[in-house]
């Protein structure tokens, strides 16, 4: 009976301990606290996981400039009863290195001695959110981490909380002030022409280079003010987009569009999945005061963005969710994306040319001037060209060297091998490696297959008969390796098979190039591809009239004979009574084929500055 007694009485003075701890700080943490960040409670803070988070309007600061910071729990189920906050250097969190300077509301009072930064509760009613502002110092040099003491209740509390990192905006030269950053490297931000605006850097954000220009500028409100302008190959049907991203690469990616139909210009809100774009499911969410028009080649679009997104609302078919994961912070700092194409925002064919995408970090509430970084390789550009290559010029060579050129030079060798064949071979080699490349890069380019609902039945082809092409590219040649020999009765069932998948093969790929133009909107490059049909039929028609030529003057000799006997081959031109162009016929056709297939790769890699 005595030791429950004893045991009773020491609980009751420990709680009253205590609980005497606990009512001496109503009114927030005395001084002693600002070196430890420990509240004098009597007990240790608590060990399971923090129900409180510590979030920054921002992830980058400007000199000067003021974040907000809320505090707040996971739930509402978590109360705040007081807290203790404190801005400090990252390279020495553990010191008492703070930065900048917080306050509240009046709910709030600042602690510890100047220059130390703190913020404490003013009294011990239960809060649910506390809202604080931070102002940096004039030299933003350091990355600053938040870090608080939280209790919960008067025996439950959690000590080094931390926010998540707030870094120095990248942009401006030394963590100086808000001036016109260094352009990234291989950039320069233009000082003159139709996209220069003298309030670049002064009283408005920009991203631009020599074809476009965003500007931006805070209203101070909940929403930015945008202005995009670039030069565009049509004045109607066509649409720009400015996208909001973490990193330097398509996908997950929020994006405002702007388009002219029929003379009327519409603002848009979508978002980019992956390598494709979805309108919102409220695709105007967001999206206000639009206004716009083209003028003398130039499609110019204002509008005001939301910062945030105030509601959600489900997703409809083919379209994204607006929610917080689709429609990005602007009080946050991105990347900024700009690209352009055909067709309306809502249904957008793919963009004619490659995106271009700042060299740092925009902060949309401040007034710096970025460069378009327009380095970035364009992996769907390498694709095409690498089709061109092995289609246009080397197959080209290649296919007619087997069909023309066997009886052409009888008694010379390539390392042992007739002239005609080790030309045949090197190039069909080539068109595998350059088409086995071309096929990978678009598979990684476009994560895997890929197609647009928007696209033409024509356009939808493009995918498959490249998956075709690609299986006849491969199969040919393994065929080749398994020819009978020239006696063998089963060499007439492979000529016939190794001629037909790769002429197969090629009429195929030069069909799929003449699609994938299409899906690039370069007319330039689609008037040399017909050049290059017309001269490749023109070629074999010349061809196939010098063989008959030598057939019939073949047949008036007393010892016709058009067949070797060893290898089956028809009997050495040179020994018929015939002058022989067919040499100087090659030497055409390959300066023709070369300067078609440079003609083709210039115009599609220059497209990007139509």
């Amino acid at each position: 009976m005595m030791d429950c007694i004893q045991i009773v009485a020491k609980s009751f003075w420990l709680g009253i301990l205590i609980f005497g701890q606990v009512i001496c700080y109503p009114y927030g943490a005395p001084d002693s606290t600002c070196s430890t960040m420990m509240p004098n409670h009597g007990i240790s803070a608590s060990n399971i996981p923090v129900p409180y988070t510590i979030t920054t309007s921002k992830s980058t600061y400007m000199p000067n400039e003021e974040i907000t910071v809320i505090l707040q729990g996971k739930s509402e189920d978590y109360n705040i009863k007081g807290f203790l906050i404190q801005p400090r250097q990252k390279s020495s969190i553990s010191q008492l290195n703070t930065v900048g300077t917080i306050t509240g509301d009046s709910e709030t009072w600042n602690l510890c001695t100047p220059p130390m930064a703190a913020l404490t509760h003013r009294n011990s009613n239960n809060k649910t959110t506390v809202n604080m502002t931070w102002k940096a110092p004039a030299e933003a040099v350091e990355t600053v981490v938040f870090v608080a003491t939280i209790v919960q209740a008067e025996l439950t509390y959690w000590v080094n909380v931390q926010s998540r990192e707030l870094t120095p905006n990248s942009s401006v030269p030394g963590g100086g002030g808000v001036t016109t950053p260094s352009p990234a490297v291989g950039t320069t931000v233009p000082s003159g022409g139709q996209f220069f605006d003298p309030a670049c850097g002064k009283s408005k954000g920009c991203f631009r280079d020599s074809t476009f220009l965003v500007t931006w500028a805070d209203n101070g409100g909940s929403t930015i003010n945008f202005e995009m302008k670039a030069s565009i190959p049509v004045s109607d049907n066509y649409w720009m987009s400015l996208g909001f991203s973490s990193d330097t690469k398509m996908g997950d990616d929020s994006v405002a569009d702007c388009s002219v139909q029929s003379g009327v210009v519409t603002s848009h809100s979508s978002y980019n999945p992956g390598k494709s774009n979805e309108p919102l499911a409220d695709d105007t969410y967001g999206i206000n005061r639009t206004d716009g028009k083209v003028e003398n080649g130039v499609f110019t679009c204002s509008f005001s963005r939301a910062k945030t997104v105030a509601v959600s609302s489900g997703r409809h078919k083919k379209r994204a969710a607006v929610s917080d994961a689709t429609f990005f912070d602007l009080n946050e700092d991105w990347y900024l994306m700009f690209a352009h194409g055909r067709g309306p925002a809502t249904a957008k064919y793919p963009h004619v040319m490659n995106p271009k995408i700042s060299n740092a970090k925009a902060d949309l509430q401040s007034v710096i001037d970025l460069a378009a970084d327009s380095k970035k390789v364009d992996l769907t550009k390498v694709h095409g060209s690498l089709m061109i290559v092995a289609w246009i010029f080397l197959a080209s060579i290649g296919t007619v060297m087997a069909r023309f050129y066997k009886p052409v030079w009888p008694d010379s060798r390539i390392f042992g091998e007739k002239v005609w064949f080790q030309i045949h071979r090197a190039c069909m080699v080539l068109v595998l490696f350059l088409v086995s490349a071309s096929f990978v890069i678009i598979f990684i380019e476009s994560d895997g297959y890929s197609e647009t609902a928007l696209w033409t039945d024509f356009q939808k082809a493009h995918p498959v008969l490249g998956i075709i092409i690609m299986a006849l590219t491969v199969i040919n040649p393994v065929m080749a390796l398994f020819r009978p020999h020239p006696d063998a009765p089963r060499r007439k069932i492979f000529n016939i098979a190794h001629f037909g998948v790769g002429t197969v093969a090629f009429i195929l790929a030069i069909i799929n190039i003449f699609i994938g133009v299409d899906l690039d909107m370069s007319k330039n490059v689609e008037n040399v591809l017909w050049a290059y049909v017309g001269w490749f039929i023109f070629i074999v028609i010349v061809l196939e009239i010098h063989d008959l030529m030598k057939s019939r003057k073949g047949k008036n000799n007393e010892n016709y004979e058009l067949t070797n006997i060893a290898e089956k081959q028809p009997m050495r031109e040179s020994s018929l009574n015939v002058h022989n162009w067919k040499p100087w016929i090659l030497a055409v056709h390959v300066v023709i084929i070369l300067g078609l297939t440079i003609a083709m790769l210039i115009l599609g890699n220059l497209h990007d500055e139509d």
